[in-house]
């Protein structure tokens, strides 16, 4: 059997199992089954077994290092709310990110815990477990100021980068705005061009079909997509804790240059 990339990936993903004993089943096996059946022989049957389970529970968990210009954020699924906040699943899930910041790196194949492969302490924590253990999507975030929050025992987690250093009383509030009010874009240059032509064809329309004078229509239109910008550019967005000031206000002159938003 050829082993090519394309197959070790079908493998992982049917079975959890990482790229390098994935290439060794196969490898050693004739046919994809016969590759399963070998993980299965080899203890990683648990994994092998569960890995087609639906995972819609978990948690979110960053890293963020001593001087806060790098932090990393990671989502981990799991099956059920019972096993995502237990102790167990959480230090995995808080190792998993440490791992990361630690390496800087997020790909899973190049991280380890305490030495052991990750993908190796994933099989792990399924057969301790007794469900399927995912880890979902690994982000890093570099600046001169990196702030981070949890929400709601980790079915929310944000990262925001910033060009420049600022209080770290503010850069958590900004990371609660991204919580709360989900921005899709950070400023409004973000915004495709694509889109905006479509949000403003949509518009138009309404605006006709609800009878407007056509004289003011293009006025209409652009009244909307201010408050489109309001509703989805994080620095247009009123601030949550207070309804009488925008996040630009807050921020001055400090950019944000990224930021990432995970929730279950």
């Amino acid at each position: 059997m050829d082993v090519t990339m394309a197959l070790i990936q079908e493998l992982r993903q049917k079975t959890g199992v990482g790229i390098m004993d994935c290439k060794e089943a196969l490898t050693a096996s004739n046919t994809l089954e016969d590759a399963c059946n070998y993980l299965r022989e080899k203890g990683l049957a648990k994994a092998v077994k569960k890995s087609d389970r639906d995972t819609t529970a978990g948690g979110v968990f960053i890293a963020i290092n001593a001087d806060q210009s790098a932090g990393f954020i990671v989502k981990v699924n799991c099956e059920t709310d019972f096993v995502s906040q237990n102790d167990t699943f959480q230090s995995f899930g808080a190792a998993v990110v440490q791992a990361a910041l630690d390496a800087n790196d997020t790909s899973v194949d190049a991280l380890s815990i305490n030495g052991t492969p990750l993908s190796t302490a994933l099989t792990d924590m399924v057969a301790k477990t007794g469900e399927n253990i995912q880890i979902d999507t690994i982000q890093h975030v570099a600046g001169s100021h990196v702030s981070g929050y949890i929400h709601m025992n980790g079915t929310i987690g944000v990262l925001v980068g910033f060009d420049s250093k600022i209080d770290a009383a503010l850069g958590k509030d900004i990371a609660m705005q991204v919580a709360a009010a989900n921005p899709t874009y950070i400023n409004r240059k973000d915004v495709p061009q694509s889109v905006l032509d479509s949000e403003r064809n949509v518009l138009k329309k309404q605006a006709i079909e609800n009878g407007k004078p056509e004289k003011i229509i293009d006025q209409i239109v652009n009244g909307l997509i201010n408050k489109y910008y309001e509703e989805n550019c994080l620095v247009d967005q009123v601030f949550i804790k207070d309804q009488k000031v925008f996040i630009r206000d807050l921020l001055k002159s400090t950019t944000v240059s990224s930021m990432y938003r995970f929730a279950l």
